[in-house]
């Protein structure tokens, strides 16, 4: 038989690394000498400045509008074209020169209609809006003048207001 051979075990031995002990002086070095940039950068304050020539000149120019105040005379308020006793405007009817006459009047309810060239009901927005301003016209400042030297000779438009009044 063969002989029994044995084997040992070896012990195993950990290795744990020793404490590390600081032998040697650590080196600190001089701090070195760093550029510190200035608080406010050369476009800063070119930028302060354009803005104090801005509020002094808008100063300025504000002071001046004040001193130049003109003495104006008030000329007479404006009076309107029509009275107000001639009521709201019943139909309008604009004739021009070429083509076809238009005329719109508000009917027996109270609605405004296309009467020329066709008969239609009418946008009563639109047709509101123009006996509005027909009946808010005023005389800024009367003209005296034959109505030839301001091309009213041969007019493109003429234009009819009736009133209910």
């Amino acid at each position: 038989m063969a002989g029994k051979t044995t084997t040992t075990k070896k012990p195993v031995v950990r290795r744990t690394a020793a404490p590390k002990t600081k032998t040697s002086a650590v080196r600190k070095e001089a701090p070195s000498i760093k550029q510190e940039k200035p608080i406010f950068r050369a476009g800063t304050w070119i930028t302060i400045v354009v803005l104090a020539v801005l509020i002094g000149f808008s100063i300025y120019l504000n002071g001046k509008k004040d001193s130049a105040i003109i003495d104006v005379t008030p000329i007479s308020a404006p009076s309107p074209v029509f009275a107000a006793t001639d009521g709201a405007p019943s139909s309008i009817e604009i004739k021009p020169a070429d083509g076809e006459t238009v005329r719109i009047a508000r009917n027996a309810e109270n609605v405004w209609t296309v009467e020329m060239p066709i008969e239609a009901e009418a946008n009563q927005g639109l047709a509101e809006a123009a006996a509005t301003q027909v009946s808010a016209l005023q005389v800024l400042s009367p003209i005296d003048g034959k109505p030839s030297v301001f091309g009213l000779d041969n007019p493109a438009y003429i234009i009819t207001v009736e009133f209910a009044g």
